[in-house]
């Protein structure tokens, strides 16, 4: 069922009868028929939802029919899925506008070499700009990103492209829906079924039908490809206009006009002619060349594709159109991972077109100072002078000038300003050096800075412009160690300015002196500023622009050849008879109506090694470059904007791609390589041509599909195997899934199938026109060996097993010629592994890695060899089996007064004694039935050896009968105090409830009993099968699966836990023991009672909008049965609504802590909530008073008919009133209610305005609490005004109340002879106390005491013992002082009496 909604997202009415046609890369929609009972005004944006995916109607009149018989309108609806989003937007080249912010370009354009990774960014791009985050497009795991193909676009839409990827490229794409969102993943590997499908009751298939739409198989096929960049002597010798000659020509080609490239196959049968020797390494069109030179038979071109079924088919040509995408070119070409077409560096572009008004460029000089200064790196005296010429040597005997210029004034912020540094050394004749045997040089030395650097003189050297106001420095260029060095700068801010120089000059500390006398001279010239009016006017606009790229030709400059030499070596050869261009293959530049010519340079150019030298320039400046070519503008928008192309705003960007046009490209790798494509376009093209392409309409059972695992997978794209012996084959075949049909119907719950299937991938809605030149022509993908692995797969799946992982099925008998080597397993379709319950042939590897070999009988007619022969035959056990920690077989028995000494057989100390001195040893053997019978001992084992174990004779069996003999089976069962030797599984296969397998635990003595913990047996009483487990378990799935289903049971903590399917067969009983049950039973039958009552209403009411007086009788009884009053405005007290919240208001109990409320103060009482959140109220409130609305909005209590009555409207609502209100009496714990009202009960009792209250038994909370004897209430805890004090307040706690006659009970609680009040006061009439301290206590009465102390006074033998304040020795009498006690008097007067009588108990 889907649900039909209107474009506001409101439920129309739910669809039962619909179909479902899913193609694969294609159309999805989803098909109705339904009728309504009025003609219906539809919108384009209806809908319904399957898997999460909106499919929308999309027009405003679908088909529809109205009968004359019925008031019903038919409609006939059609939706649309989502992806007709994409048929609505053009795709369209983007560019660059600045980071971040690509824009529209151009909508005709094409893209050479463009990889599968570009498509899919340029296609999100696309997604992006037009539909935000609703779609996406991602590439698979499985693709190759850097698959290429050529592309060209036309105004083609989003949906075209798309639907040209399996095209372009290869790779099949997947539309996914999530919440809404759009997924369009690419390249992903179709998922096989491992089912195969047949024809017949329980393989599948009701029914399978093959359709073949062959109308002429092709095996030979030809085609060329484009005139683009072909030498002009193809398959021709050289001439003197093109000095280099086609490797391959011959002199029968000579005549023939090659005007287009052809494919492969030709220069192969050309090379195979020319040779004329085999070559095992070649194809066969070289054969084809040798064969024919060798027979002497002229030339016979081979310009063809061949299908290798020409042997089946028998020779029939086709033809496709001619390729003009494929020819030679430099697209996608790389060499060491670099792309050799990409652009490295752009000038720049400052002027748009030669009317700009750019004003002249004058610029207006300044002057700048010069001078000079000299010095010598010794000092030279002659009759203690020094001529005034110091040493220069290390930077603190530097010498340094500064010279600047006059000032200037910038008028604007656009302008430039540049100045020039020179500095100029030179020796002169010294006569203070000649007159100390210095002889100058004859000719100067070290005449320029360089040279001098190189002898240790250093120069520091710096330019800066000044801004002449504020002297504040606006730029500074540094020059160190330079003879010359010039500077520019741009758009200075307004302002007056000059420039300044500055020199150092020394030389290195530690060098060897020359003692020559040098002057420097040094300049600041050449300053000069210009101001513009606008940024244009800066620049001169020029007809040409330069791009650099890489070392495309791979070719180096030689030594000795000049930089114009090279380039004219290199790019001559290159040069057609039109004019060599550039083109943009991506860019703002990209299409086909955008070509760079490079200046002048055609083939018959007067001077074309002086066209190079000005057009091509071997320039390494930026990084990675080889040349730099300088191109002509383009004018093809000139007319439109008056600019030309490239300009200022529209230009090329480092990082675009290029590709050249009219030029002769070299044959190595760019011609063959071309003609290798056209070669593999041609297979490509023929592979389609030469098989039949059978289709088989495919109808599953729709049960078989409902039980289906893999049904999930059954979508369009995916792969199926079908197996038919009259229509497939014996064997099966593997079919793409290429549309599917599920039709869903009134009266069926599962949907029919149909699917169309075929072994070719075909794009839904854009097939290919075969034969005969009516081939369009496609571009051709270059594949990866990724993609050629796939491709070979899906070609000959049926023919071979599969090797990818996935699991086959052979039909055939093979006969296996070469070495099988097996990396798992060899088994049986039906091997069990098991020695003795195992079954069929396995060959596996074993948990320690060993080979196995399992069957079940292994023949060896020679011999057999084997380093270990363990044979495990059946063997009859006469009793019991048991697996413990060791065993032996007793070969030798030696007795002792106090033990058994039982050897065994260690085979020379290979087999081990398992053993421990601890361990209980138990051993049965049947002795005959002359002989009694059985023979059991079971005994301690006090000691061991490495072939001997000792039987105690002492601690052992009391019941056994036996003793160890030879042959014995000894068996360790138990041990005294090792834990992990306490274990045993025994096996039995005869006796009672056998046969059996039971597990033991905490065997430390002789006896079994009670020491099983797990049992799987055969009752033999019930004659059924049995098995236990006293302890805690778990079935199903392990802890360590997510979402998992098991059963687990806690034996400590008893819970039993269930995470699974519960399913209670018929038959099944036991729910009435569920304390659960009697409260659950009455929400059952009140739910069934209102579903009901609702579905009586909904009987009642005629199919139509009138809402009649009989049918709102039928609704006011409903109505008033939750009302409580005939009305819809107010609500009565009497209806289900009113008693459903006040019950939930008294009893509900959603908490687990109970609060209970009485005379102010909270209780906690029963463990549940009295006091709670109202769950489920507002919700109760909402459905309720929207029912009311409406029923108010229809009229229920008005005499008239309503025209625009909805049952449905009033269906649903009740519907959720019912659920609401069944919710929150599912809150309402009826037990808990019985004791609700009790407790109210309880508190109307102990009101605090009665004087008595008597309860029979329990414990009360209340203000008070009495205990009773008799009718005499004796004892008490109190807080109300009973007995109350006015000096001491509250009493809080009594006992000994009399029942005077003629008394309150207030007035005999208030004599009690015990009481304590709220402030801590205190009467007792009989106190005896064991050990007590009273702190400021005054008291009255009589008190007896032998031992203890009264303030500073000792109690001993019944007097009072004091110490005197002089530290005298003790004296007996009285002190006392009146601070220490309360006196009426100055005499004081102590009566001693004996406290006997315990106190009372109460």
């Amino acid at each position: 069922m889907i649900t039909l909604y209107n474009e506001n997202d409101v439920q129309i009415r739910d669809i039962r009868i619909y179909e479902i046609n899913d193609a694969d890369m294609g159309e999805s929609t989803i098909t109705a028929t339904v009728k309504f009972d009025q003609v219906m005004q539809f919108h384009p944006d209806w809908y319904v939802l399957l898997n999460g995916e909106k499919y929308k109607l999309g027009i405003t009149e679908p088909s529809g029919k109205r009968s004359t018989t019925r008031i019903n309108v038919e409609y006939t609806l059609t939706f649309h899925s989502s992806r007709e989003d994409l048929k609505r937007y053009t795709f369209m080249d983007f560019v660059e506008y600045g980071s971040g912010n690509p824009q529209p370009s151009q909508h005709t354009f094409s893209l050479q070499a463009c990889t599968l990774g570009q498509l899919v960014n340029r296609f999100n791009i696309n997604l992006q700009y037009y539909l935000g985050s609703l779609w996406t497009m991602e590439l698979s795991d499985d693709a190759d990103p850097n698959i290429v193909a050529d592309l060209s676009f036309d105004k083609a839409s989003l949906w075209d492209v798309l639907l040209e990827f399996y095209n372009d490229y290869g790779v099949r794409w997947t539309i996914h829906s999530n919440e809404g969102y759009m997924t369009i993943l690419v390249g992903e590997d179709a998922t096989e079924l491992h089912t195969i499908f047949e024809y017949g009751k329980g393989n599948g298939l009701i029914s399978v039908e093959r359709t073949n739409p062959t109308e002429r198989i092709v095996t030979r096929l030809r085609g060329k490809g484009s005139e683009k960049n072909l030498p002009a002597n193809y398959f021709h010798a050289a001439t003197s206009a093109f000095p280099i000659a086609d490797p391959d020509t011959n002199s029968i080609l000579q005549g023939i006009f090659y005007n287009r490239l052809y494919p492969k196959c030709y220069r192969d049968y050309v090379r195979g002619y020319n040779s004329g020797e085999e070559d095992v390494e070649e194809t066969w069109a070289y054969h084809q060349g040798v064969a024919d030179k060798i027979a002497g038979k002229p030339m016979n071109i081979v310009d063809f594709a061949k299908s290798d079924k020409e042997e089946l088919w028998g020779i029939s040509y086709g033809a496709v159109e001619d390729n003009d995408e494929i020819y030679p070119t430099l697209q996608g070409a790389t060499r060491d991972g670099v792309e050799l077409d990409k652009v490295l560096a752009v000038s720049p572009i400052y002027v748009d077109a030669p009317d700009d008004g750019a004003a002249a460029r004058q610029f207006t000089q300044v002057n700048g100072e010069k001078g000079s200064f000299q010095g010598r790196d010794t000092i030279i005296r002659i009759n203690g002078r020094d001529g005034g010429i110091s040493s220069v040597v290390g930077i603190s005997n530097a010498k340094s000038a500064t010279a600047v210029s006059e000032t200037f004034t910038l008028e604007t912020a656009i302008n430039t300003v540049r100045a020039k540094f020179l500095v100029t050394p030179a020796k002169f004749a010294d006569h203070y050096a000649n007159a100390v045997g210095v002889t100058d040089p004859e000719s100067p030395t070290l005449t320029t800075v360089v040279e001098m650097v190189a002898n240790n003189w250093n120069f520091a050297e710096r330019l800066q412009l000044i801004n002449a106001t504020t002297g504040a420095v606006v730029r500074t260029w540094s020059g160190n160690n330079q003879d010359f060095f010039d500077v520019v700068a741009d758009d200075i801010p307004a302002g007056t300015y000059k420039f300044r120089s500055y020199i150092q000059w020394y030389k290195t500390t530690g060098t060897t002196a020359d003692k020559l006398l040098y002057t420097i001279d040094w300049q600041l010239y050449g300053c000069e500023y210009a101001s513009y009016q606008n940024t244009s006017s800066k620049k001169t606009f020029s007809e040409t622009f330069d791009i650099w790229i890489g070392n495309v030709w791979n070719t180096s400059k030689q030594e000795s050849e000049s930089d114009e030499a090279y380039a004219c070596r290199v790019w001559a050869p290159l040069v057609s008879k039109e004019e060599m261009t550039v083109m943009f293959s991506d860019g703002l530049l990209a299409g086909e109506d955008y070509e760079f010519p490079i200046v002048g340079l055609v083939n018959d150019s007067d001077n074309l090694a002086e066209i190079i030298k000005k057009a091509i320039h071997y320039d390494t400046s930026v990084t990675g470059s080889h040349w730099r070519l300088t191109l002509q503008k383009s004018d093809a928008e000139f007319e439109a904007s008056g600019k030309y192309l490239p300009n200022s705003v529209v230009n090329v960007l480092p990082g675009n791609h290029f590709f050249f046009i009219n030029i002769q490209m070299p044959y190595d790798p760019y011609i063959y390589d071309a003609e290798r494509r056209q070669q593999e376009y041609l297979e490509d093209q023929l592979s389609l041509l030469d098989v039949e392409q059978p289709t088989f309409a495919v109808v599953p059972s729709s049960v078989f599909m409902a039980s289906l695992d893999e049904v999930d997978d059954v979508v369009p794209g995916n792969k199926i195997r079908l197996r038919d012996a009259s229509l497939i084959g014996s064997s099966y075949t593997t079919a793409y899934i290429q549309s599917i049909t599920k039709r869903y119907t009134e009266n069926k719950l599962n949907p029919d199938w149909s699917l169309v299937v075929s072994d070719q991938i075909i794009v839904n809605g854009n097939p290919i026109t075969l034969i005969e030149g009516k081939v369009d022509a496609l571009s051709k993908q270059m594949y990866s060996s990724k993609q050629a692995i796939k491709d070979a797969i899906e070609a000959f799946a049926q023919f071979y097993l599969r090797k990818d992982g996935l699991p086959d099925a052979s039909f055939s008998a093979t006969d296996f010629r070469a070495p099988v080597t097996f990396r798992d397993r060899i088994t049986d379709y039906n091997f069990r592994q098991g020695d003795f319950g195992g079954y069929g042939f396995g060959v596996y590897t074993d948990p320690d890695g060993n080979r196995v070999v399992e069957a079940d009988v292994l023949v060896g007619r020679m011999a057999l060899r084997v380093n270990e022969l363990i044979v495990n035959q059946v063997e009859y056990v006469g009793g019991q089996k048991i697996y413990s920690a060791a065993a032996m077989t007793v070969s030798k028995v030696e007795s002792t007064a106090t033990i058994w000494r039982c050897y065994f057989d260690n085979k020379q100390g290979v087999v081990r004694n398992m053993f421990l001195a601890g361990d209980l040893a138990f051993c049965q053997r049947f002795s005959g039935t002359e002989e009694g019978g059985y023979t059991t001992y079971w005994a301690k084992v006090t000691a061991i050896g490495s072939d001997y174990i000792e039987l105690s004779k002492t601690d052992l069996m009391s019941a056994g009968s036996g003793s160890p003999a030879v042959g014995d089976n000894i068996i360790q069962l138990g041990n005294a105090s090792d834990q992990n030797r306490q274990s045993a599984i025994i096996l039995s296969s005869y006796g009672t409830n056998s046969p059996s397998i039971r597990l033991y635990y905490g065997v430390t003595d002789y006896t079994l009993a009670d020491k099983d913990i797990f049992g799987v047996e055969y009752d033999s009483t019930n004659h059924i099968p049995y098995f236990y487990n006293y302890g805690s378990m778990r079935l199903g799935a392990r802890e360590s699966v997510a979402d998992g289903q098991f059963i687990t049971y806690n034996h400590l903590t008893g819970t039993l836990n269930i995470r699974a399917k519960v399913n209670f067969i018929g038959g099944s009983s036991g729910l009435t023991n569920l304390t659960e049950y009697p409260g659950l039973n009455a929400r059952i039958n009140t739910a069934v009672t209102a579903a009901a009552a609702a579905q009586k209403i909904m009987e009642s009411l005629n199919d139509d909008s009138i809402f009649d007086n009989v049918e709102k009788r039928s609704v006011r009884r409903q109505w008033e049965a939750i009302n409580g009053a005939a009305s819809t405005t107010s609500t009565g007290t009497t209806g289900s609504y009113y008693q459903t919240i006040t019950d939930f208001d008294y009893y509900a109990f959603p908490t687990q802590q109970a609060l209970f409320t009485f005379n102010g103060v909270t209780y906690a009482y029963a463990q549940k909530g009295l006091l709670h959140a109202a769950i489920g109220i507002d919700d109760l409130t909402e459905k309720y008073t929207s029912l009311r609305s409406y029923l108010d909005l229809v009229g229920l209590y008005d005499t008239d008919e309503y025209t625009d009555f909805s049952p449905s409207t009033l269906g649903t609502k009740l519907t959720a009133y019912y659920d609401a209100e069944q919710h929150v009496r599912n809150l309402v714990d009826l037990d808990n209610k019985q004791k609700f009202d009790t407790l109210s009960y309880l508190g109307s009792l102990l009101s605090p305005d009665e004087d008595i209250t008597t309860i029979s038994g329990g414990v009360i909370l209340s203000s008070i609490i009495g205990v009773r004897e008799g009718d005499i209430m004796v004892a008490g805890i109190n807080s109300s005004s009973l007995a109350a004090d006015s000096t001491h307040g509250t009493l809080m706690i009594f006992a000994g109340a009399d029942n005077a006659t003629g008394s309150t009970i207030s007035d005999n609680v208030g004599r009690s002879k015990f009481r304590v009040y709220e402030d801590g006061h205190t009467v007792a009439n009989d106190l005896e106390a064991d050990s007590a301290k009273l702190t400021n206590a005054e008291v009255t009465g009589k008190i007896t005491a032998n031992t203890g102390k009264i303030g500073n006074f000792d109690i001993t033998g019944g007097w009072l013992k004091a110490h005197s304040p002089q530290g005298e020795s003790w004296q007996y009498g009285i002190g006392f002082s009146k601070a220490a006690f309360k006196l009426e008097s100055n005499d004081i007067t102590l009566s001693l009496i004996h406290i006997s009588e315990p106190t009372r108990p109460y």
